[in-house]
């Protein structure tokens, strides 16, 4: 299935309430780029789980993304997002409001954040995702392969990576180990991984 994608050049400013009200116009998949560096109250209320190396200073300036079915009357979607940021405009800075298009297919959605996870290490725990091949250097050290799709954990998450330290410490053959929460149960296949281990 094809999407078409509208991007919507604005500011941060606006980019909360325009965001909104696309979504309430049935918008899909609403995306919101910018440059505002999360702060640390942030990070504490969010699972933020892959993050650039560098990122650009804040220049006001944000792009939104949103989807809308092919199926769908694209000129006339497209009035009424014009007509909705014109609006906006009477009261907030909503930049150039220019919108450009594209087109995208469903999978795209599903496979294209692979390319941004790769294998990384947590105590002498391998985790790699599915798609990459085990290396020398992942020999004689637990590797747990997983393929996260759209609902399973990476593991990389600041909390996650703290449990899993210690259970490289503690956890030993013949333990018995309940992972309660409602997290994605990465946390015992982990467990499991190391009962398997010589540690």
């Amino acid at each position: 299935m094809k999407w078409n994608k509208l991007t919507i050049e604005t500011t941060t400013a606006a980019e909360d309430m325009l965001s909104y009200e696309l979504s309430e116009m049935g918008m899909e998949g609403v995306e919101i780029e910018d440059h505002v560096p999360l702060s640390e109250e942030d990070r504490k209320i969010m699972y933020v789980d892959l993050l650039p190396d560098e990122i650009a200073p804040d220049d006001g300036k944000a792009r939104i993304s949103c989807y809308v079915d092919e199926k769908e009357d694209l000129q006339a979607v497209i009035a009424k997002v014009k007509a909705k940021i014109e609006e906006l405009s009477a009261f907030l800075p909503v930049g150039s409001g220019e919108i450009t298009l594209g087109v995208t297919e469903e999978e795209d959605w599903i496979n294209n954040w692979k390319q941004y996870w790769h294998t990384f290490t947590i105590g002498n725990l391998y985790i790699k995702p599915t798609w990459e091949e085990i290396t020398e250097e992942m020999k004689g050290h637990p590797v747990l392969s997983i393929d996260p799709g759209t609902a399973f954990g990476t593991g990389s998450h600041e909390t996650t990576r703290m449990v899993i330290k210690q259970l490289e410490k503690y956890v030993k053959k013949g333990d018995r180990i309940l992972d309660v929460g409602c997290g994605s149960g990465i946390l015992s296949v982990v467990a499991l991984k190391y009962f398997q281990s010589e540690k």
